[in-house]
């Protein structure tokens, strides 16, 4: 476990290495198949190109992670009398993280057909080579 994690399960209590590693796998894979799902839901409108899918994708993404964030802070305050401190407010910003990772190689294509790198219409179809490598570095396996 690296320090950065190590750092985010003292904060939030016990917790087992392999529970949080397991977390950031769930994350990242949550992250995968929610992004995947959009940018071939969006890649079926002839008229939404690379820039649309970006951000329908980033935005999609961050409302997600805020979501599952405020689920967590709920979850955890409901277990205790006194509330949340801003230390572990970050402490669960960092162990959700790993859901918005799994979106970079994704964006990282679409940006590429942004500014002309990669065919615009072919952008969301060229970023699954990368997907292999993000689901490694979003789960911190």
């Amino acid at each position: 476990m690296t320090p950065f994690w190590a750092a985010i399960a003292g904060t939030l209590g016990p917790m087992s290495a392999g529970r949080a590693l397991r977390l950031r796998r769930v994350g990242a894979i949550y992250g995968q198949i929610l992004t995947i799902s959009m940018v071939a839901a969006l890649s079926e409108d002839a008229q939404a190109g690379s820039v649309e899918i970006f951000f329908s994708v980033l935005l999609t993404m961050a409302v997600f992670w805020l979501a599952h964030l405020y689920a967590e802070a709920v979850a955890l305050r409901l277990d205790r009398p006194e509330p949340l401190t801003w230390r572990e407010v970050r402490a669960l910003m960092g162990q959700e993280w790993p859901m918005m990772q799994a979106a970079f190689p994704a964006l990282a294509a679409l940006a590429l057909g942004w500014v002309g790198i990669l065919p615009a219409r072919s952008a969301p179809s060229t970023w699954p080579w990368l997907w292999g490598s993000s689901s490694c570095w979003a789960g911190g396996w």
